[in-house]
């Protein structure tokens, strides 16, 4: 029997909990694994439990908790983490999630890897395509290696581990309020009712990374719930097979990781100043005094790089000259006049077509759109 659980935390989403057993039945698996249920109290909570009795899991034990009152998102997610009692990993699924085939696989390998590597949080089986704070496109650079590092906490599928989840739970408890902390204003603004923004905090407080895959083992169908009221635009293309001997690192200094705001930690070597602040996003509101952004500010700019290689940080790493984003010294009042008044970034960030081709797509979508309507 492995010592890892498969948590499945749901609550008034049927369609939603059928869809994800569905992909976990379909998934691969090398050893006995034991599957947990864990159902909130709803208005449909008898037949959310009548499905859940009904599962046939081949591939181990099968066990459903239920919720004596209403706990909310919240307290559910953290009385799941209770479970780390009786085993030394879980797989954390809410149920508007899907896995991929090898989702399992990749989850063992990543345990064996970083299970003892105190610079560890998690394992994330999600990756973003997205910088959700500053609502823009996000690109991990590639390098060699299978997965990459970010002080940003995984709710989208993910592994938690008994030692790291408790020195999480530890820290949570002598830090109860986060207000204090330079960590991204939109995670201050979830509320009293998220979990999640805690295990931000500790992650970028603390210098902790979790391991995130560049093919992504789970995706985020983010239908209607409890934090949310429309669907997201965080689908991910998954895995379709299952794959084996992932390359991994063996620290986190040897790869591509990020910080908190989704900043690419690694082009700091890359320019000669210690004390530099990297926030290229635009979403950082604390300076150190040497300063690499898009923003256009009226201090020293010490040198200035053009927006054309992607993702934007190499621009930094082949010293790709332009003015498009600039290197500052904060310390240092100086007026300075650009060639726009908004930022490029914007620009760069979502330019895929021409004009030219932009103009091709909308003609065939509206003569595609009249055909349509001629034919019914």
């Amino acid at each position: 029997m492995s010592n890892i659980a498969i948590v499945v935390i749901t609550y008034n989403r049927l369609h939603s909990l059928k869809r994800l057993i569905d992909s976990l039945l379909k998934a691969t698996y090398d050893e006995s694994v034991n599957l947990i249920i864990s159902i909130d109290r709803s208005d449909i909570f008898e037949q959310m439990y009548d499905y859940a009795s009904k599962i046939v899991w081949i591939y181990g034990e099968i066990e459903i908790k239920v919720a004596e009152k209403r706990l909310g998102l919240k307290k559910h997610v953290m009385q799941c983490g209770e479970l780390l009692n009786q085993y030394e990993h879980i797989v954390v699924l809410e149920d508007d999630l899907y896995v991929s085939p090898g989702f399992y696989q990749y989850t063992k390998e990543m345990i064996s890897k970083y299970a003892n590597n105190e610079n560890i949080a998690g394992i994330s089986l999600y990756n973003y395509p997205r910088n959700q704070y500053a609502n823009l496109p996000f690109t991990p650079q590639l390098d060699q290696y299978d997965v990459y590092f970010m002080k940003i906490a995984s709710s989208w599928g993910q592994v938690w581990s008994r030692q790291k989840w408790a020195k999480f739970l530890e820290w949570s408890n002598i830090n109860p309020s986060i207000d204090e902390l330079h960590i991204p204003k939109h995670i201050k603004l979830w509320g009293g009712k998220s979990w999640l923004k805690h295990h931000h905090a500790y992650c970028a407080v603390e210098n902790k990374y979790f391991v995130y895959p560049r093919m992504a083992l789970s995706t985020n169908f983010s239908e209607p719930g409890e934090h949310a009221s429309l669907d997201s635009t965080y689908q991910v293309e998954l895995l379709s097979d299952v794959k084996s001997n992932y390359k991994t690192p063996n620290s986190v200094d040897d790869a591509i990781r990020y910080d908190e705001f989704f900043e690419n930690e690694n082009i700091k070597k890359d320019i000669p100043f210690n004390n530099l602040t990297i926030d290229l996003y635009g979403k950082k509101y604390i300076y150190e005094r040497y300063v690499l952004t898009t923003k256009h500010l009226n201090k020293k700019i010490i040198k200035s790089y053009a927006l054309r290689m992607k993702p934007w940080e190499v621009n930094v790493t082949h010293n790709i000259e332009g003015s498009d984003f600039f290197l500052y010294d904060f310390n240092v009042e100086e007026r300075n006049f650009f060639k726009s008044r908004k930022s490029y970034k914007y620009k760069y960030l979502f330019k895929i077509n021409s004009p030219r081709e932009i103009l091709n797509i909308l003609l065939s979508y509206f003569f595609n759109k009249i055909s349509g309507l001629k034919r019914c």
